[in-house]
């Protein structure tokens, strides 16, 4: 499994988002829905339910990847 180590997959314009859905977190890191959905079942990354949406926090992404914040 490769991840998108690069800063380029974050957004230069405008504030920074705290959390992603998978779909925006997949686009954002450059890795594909059902990677991510593996890690999350292999507990390599943590999600959260807010109302009924799952998000991950770019802070776990950063994390997973090597990035500090």
């Amino acid at each position: 499994m490769k991840l998108n180590t690069s800063s380029a997959a974050r957004p230069e314009h405008g504030p920074v988002p705290r959390a992603y859905s998978v779909k925006d977190a997949a686009q954002t890191y450059a890795i594909s829905r059902s990677t991510l959905y593996v890690l999350l079942r292999d507990g390599k990354l943590r999600d959260r339910k807010v109302g009924g949406r799952r998000v991950i926090l770019a802070a776990d992404l950063d994390a997973l990847i090597g990035v500090e914040g």
